[in-house]
């Protein structure tokens, strides 16, 4: 997990980036990523930042 969160963050932080601008399998990807980090991020027990993505979930 340690090995993963830094490549799951990035994912996060270019699907962000675009904004709006998502196609249909990018959103399905992006939602895929944030739901893996949100479970890295509760097994860490950063629970700040699992807020934080549960959010951008229900955004989309």
């Amino acid at each position: 997990m340690d090995q993963a969160l830094p490549f799951f963050e990035k994912a996060d932080a270019g699907f962000t980036a675009q904004g709006a601008n998502l196609e249909a399998s990018d959103k399905r990807t992006y939602e895929s990523a944030l739901y893996a980090l949100q479970k890295i991020y509760a097994i860490k027990n950063m629970n700040d930042k699992v807020e934080v993505v549960k959010k951008k979930l229900e955004s989309l």
